[in-house]
């Protein structure tokens, strides 16, 4: 009683329900441990992401223009930050789709 996360649950109650309906589901946990079980992949999953990290400071360096008004600059970053949010969720997608497919399931029965 007082911690944090029991402030978390009053205020957002439908996380726990989805932290529930995860651990019942019989096919959720499973899929997000067979992510850890293939050390292949997720290497490959990882120098993924490493080179998100490289495309991002690319893509900053050649965005990057002295003088730039506010607004431009804002722009900019939000359109590197969409490219590379994007780009990551579809390399999540691409590797991992079949073993999130019931997480992702419970959680949009949860919270939509």
């Amino acid at each position: 009683k007082g911690s944090s996360s029991e402030i978390l649950i009053k205020k957002y109650p439908k996380i726990a329900l989805c932290a529930v309906r995860l651990i019942k589901d019989k096919d959720a946990l499973p899929g997000l441990a067979k992510i850890i079980d293939d050390q292949e992949r997720l290497i490959q999953y990882a120098g993924a992401m490493i080179s998100t990290i490289l495309l991002a400071i690319l893509l900053k360096r050649y965005f990057y223009l002295p003088g730039r008004s506010v607004q431009e600059a804002v722009g900019f970053w939000f359109l590197r930050f969409l490219i590379i949010f994007f780009l990551r969720i579809g390399i999540l997608y691409s590797f991992y789709s079949s073993e999130l497919a019931a997480t992702f399931k419970v959680v949009t029965k949860t919270f939509f």
